[in-house]
């Protein structure tokens, strides 16, 4: 794709960001985030993107335009409106290998989406069978995002197939293989009671997850020094802040080593909800809530049951 091109849309996309008033001081926070504006001005680069590849099917940086179509759903989540393109840039009879695995990809995730899970699995199935063995680390993102899809859709027996397709694939690599496992350990957990956590939290008061009974729960397992747990924190700040009112409770269990750090966190960011720390704890809770790596995050539902795991942002 052309950098040229890059760098204009960029350039564009940020004045139009720019261009926006900002609050002033004493107010509160933006009502819309940052990357839901971001999101709003891609879905327009991608609905021009989408109509120039409609319009001018001779154009000869055609492959380029698909290239941004493809790119832009895959980090937007606009998979389901780019499968149509996506299986139409498939049947071209030279594609350019990059980009065609880029329309793999969305045909994948958007028939996922789309509900179309049967035909998701045999397009993931095709797909990995051209990835040679040594690509895991280029590929483990996008299986992570389709077992996560099929997760949402209560689909655990596929999710753990694709886990398990996965591990076959790029049994080479012991780390692909480990994550997978922990993966399918977890899926475990689905409708099972949530094991107990019964310690106290950094405000030196008792937590019994017991107590939770009646309302929807939260477990995040996290660090102060753990970029993707700081990179939900937004995220996760909006959804108690909308549905604590309706009965969300949000626990948080740091994996820090001083407890002060973790004081001065919360202070410091402000956050509402109760945490404690896994050394606290009676025991450690990873081995029951098979944390291999944090974030780690499980959704407990009203009756106690672990109903989701590990989904995030919008997923979340």
């Amino acid at each position: 794709c052309s950098r040229r091109l890059r760098k204009t849309c960029a350039a564009a996309i940020m004045l139009t960001l720019c261009s926006i008033p900002l609050h002033p001081a004493h107010a509160q926070g933006p009502k819309t985030s940052f990357s839901q504006l971001l999101e709003k001005q891609m879905r327009q680069v991608f609905e021009t993107a989408c109509s120039y590849v409609e319009q001018h099917p001779e154009a000869e940086d055609l492959d380029s335009a698909y290239q941004w179509v493809f790119q832009l759903a895959l980090d937007y989540r606009f998979e389901s409106d780019a499968v149509r393109l996506s299986a139409q840039y498939l049947k071209r009879p030279q594609p350019v290998t990059s980009v065609r695995k880029l329309a793999q990809q969305v045909l994948v995730l958007g028939q996922a989406r789309q509900g179309k899970t049967e035909k998701a699995k045999i397009a993931f199935l095709q797909y990995l069978k051209e990835q040679p063995p040594y690509t895991a680390e280029q590929n483990i993102g996008f299986a992570l995002q389709l077992a996560s899809e099929v997760q949402l859709q209560q689909q655990y027996s596929l999710a753990a197939d694709i886990y398990g397709y996965t591990a076959r694939r790029f049994a080479l690599n012991p780390q692909i293989r480990d994550l997978c496992k922990n993966k399918v350990a977890k899926l475990r957990l689905i409708n099972e009671s949530a094991p107990p956590i019964a310690a106290l939290d950094i405000a030196k008061k008792r937590v019994d997850i017991s107590s939770y009974r009646g309302k929807v729960l939260l477990i995040d397992f996290w660090a102060t020094n753990c970029p993707p747990c700081l990179e939900e924190l937004p995220h996760m700040k909006r959804l108690y802040e909308k549905y604590h009112p309706r009965g969300l409770e949000i626990l948080g269990i740091s994996l820090d080593v001083h407890q002060k750090t973790v004081v001065e966190f919360q202070r410091d960011r402000k956050i509402p909800w109760r945490l404690m720390m896994i050394e606290a704890s009676a025991g450690s809770l990873r081995q029951p809530y098979k944390v291999a790596s944090i974030p780690s995050v499980y959704l407990v539902n009203r009756a106690g049951k672990v109903v989701q795991f590990d989904l995030r942002g919008h997923d979340l």
